[in-house]
């Protein structure tokens, strides 16, 4: 197999097209796999030779997404297992720092690096939620702290005219079902919360259910410009 990373950085050297060219033929001709990643869609790859964007569509197109929440808690997890059998890490400390960065594996180690460095530093045995809140201070948001779920759960049904109360009753009816689902993944991505307080504000709701309001989200939001739109707005309105 022959994977090739990032191969938008063939463009301008021709020699390099031309060889990679008669190697893409002499691999295919031979039934092996080749794996190549790019930031952009074949078709979009225009400093190319056209004979080899038509080649790279021959394949399977996968478009890579960042990882949701539950992959990125996942990862976490992982992580922590590889760095020390013995290192006790709380679930809420896994919970923030997978709400807070959303953007790669790299940031997320990062960060775990970084709040492992940080309780050394202090000499502190225990990581705990407010330790992680401070480790992490300069990837979130400097005025996350002053936004409350309370505070989400007003403006959110101020914003969709329907009472608190509702928000955080056990009616599955739409749209009330959605509306609470975006105040929920609003309050997991604006506050350092664990999903436990989180659920305890809206009816007492376990871990498992909080967990899929904020999936579906996530899920909805790469597809659904509406939604985005909607979740920028409400975002502006508690940062004001």
């Amino acid at each position: 197999v022959l994977i090739i990373d990032d191969i938008q950085f063939f463009v301008g050297k021709e020699g390099i097209q031309e060889e990679f060219f008669h190697t893409f033929n002499h691999l295919h001709q031979l039934n092996k796999q080749i794996i190549i990643t790019s930031d952009s869609q074949p078709n979009e790859l225009t400093t190319l030779t056209e004979r080899l964007r038509s080649r790279f569509s021959w394949g399977i197109l996968t478009d890579i997404q960042p990882p949701e929440l539950e992959t990125r808690m996942a990862i976490l997890q992982k992580k922590i297992t590889s760095f020390s059998s013995e290192e006790e890490v709380p679930q809420e400390v896994i919970e923030y720092i997978a709400s807070n960065i959303d953007t790669n594996v790299r940031d997320l180690e990062g960060a775990l690096n970084g709040l492992f460095a940080h309780a050394v530093m202090l000499g502190k045995l225990d990581i705990t939620l407010d330790l992680a809140v401070e480790s992490l201070r300069s990837y979130t948001k400097k005025d996350n702290q002053k936004i409350s779920i309370s505070r989400i759960q007003k403006i959110t049904a101020k914003y969709f005219h329907i009472s608190i109360e509702e928000l955080k009753s056990k009616s599955r009816k739409e749209p009330l079902s959605s509306q609470r689902h975006i105040s929920i993944y609003l309050c997991k991505k604006l506050t350092p919360n664990s999903l436990q307080k989180i659920g305890k504000q809206f009816g007492n709701r376990d871990h498992t259910t909080i967990m899929n309001s904020i999936k579906k989200i996530d899920t909805q939001l790469k597809k659904d410009p509406d939604l985005q739109a909607v979740v920028e707005e409400l975002e502006k309105m508690l940062h004001l």
